[in-house]
């Protein structure tokens, strides 16, 4: 079987039996895969800190033989471990929120250039943003345009109303954009308030490049308004919940946490 290599960023990993593990990872030209990392668990050398959850590495596996199989993964090399996340219990729930949603919108063997360019920025940006919250909303937001859910914020999603300080606007989850007032009474149920300054933020930060979303500092209610936004819609795209949602949630009801 044809021996592949790809770098790629560790989604998951998790223990496989008595000794091996079970790697899922994402990669610019192999998209996200699944493999069996024979013997990791106890591995002094060919694995070992290798594998962790968020280490950007470069992989070399062997695919598997049926559509349904897995794969086997060979040979790792750390690239970076990205320790900071890892040892930093808020930035750690900010990345696993970030993994989660990569594993929820993405399939197997399906590569992105752009999705890694964007996971890699995510990763790298944790490691050694302060304000870190703001990461997970950017990648967030990002992600949906990539998978083609992109979420409309300039115009009322129904009339196309364009966005004016003074209208009050809500978030349609059916149309995936917002509504002005006036269509905001049609009678359906799936809208979420959002406020103007949250609308303008949201709109700016889904064309901009990397450098420029580091310098966007989003204030608390925005940060607040948008993750939520942007969780119920996944949530009604998905038909399923995050589950780190309600950690990252907690942690955005905290008053003393540095954003």
């Amino acid at each position: 079987m044809t021996l592949l290599a790809d770098e790629g960023i560790i989604l998951r990993a998790l223990a496989f039996g008595e000794s091996d593990k079970l790697v899922t990872w994402y990669g610019p030209h192999v998209g996200k895969i699944t493999a069996i990392a024979k013997g990791a668990q106890k591995s002094k050398k060919r694995f070992c800190n290798k594998l962790e959850a968020f280490s950007c590495v470069q992989l070399s596996f062997r695919p598997p033989r049926s559509q349904v199989g897995l794969s086997f993964l060979e040979e790792a090399e750390l690239l970076s471990a990205n320790l900071r996340i890892r040892h930093n219990h808020l930035k750690y729930v900010a990345a696993m929120y970030v993994a989660e949603i990569v594993l929820r919108f993405t399939k197997e063997h399906d590569p992105d250039q752009d999705l890694y360019n964007l996971l890699k920025w995510a990763t790298a940006a944790l490691e050694l943003n302060e304000r870190f919250l703001k990461i997970p909303l950017f990648f967030h937001l990002q992600l949906l345009g990539l998978s083609g859910y992109r979420p409309g914020f300039t115009q009322c999603s129904h009339c196309d109303q364009v966005v004016t300080p003074r209208q009050v606007f809500t978030f349609s989850l059916h149309h995936g954009g917002i509504l002005c007032a006036n269509c905001q009474d049609m009678g359906e149920r799936d809208q979420v308030p959002l406020s103007i300054q949250t609308c303008k933020m949201l709109a700016h930060a889904q064309d901009v490049t990397f450098e420029t979303l580091r310098r966007i500092q989003p204030a608390q209610h925005s940060l607040r308004e948008g993750l939520n936004v942007l969780h119920a819609y996944s949530q009604y795209l998905l038909q399923t919940d995050l589950h780190t949602w309600r950690i990252l949630r907690d942690l955005l009801q905290q008053e003393q946490i540095a954003y």
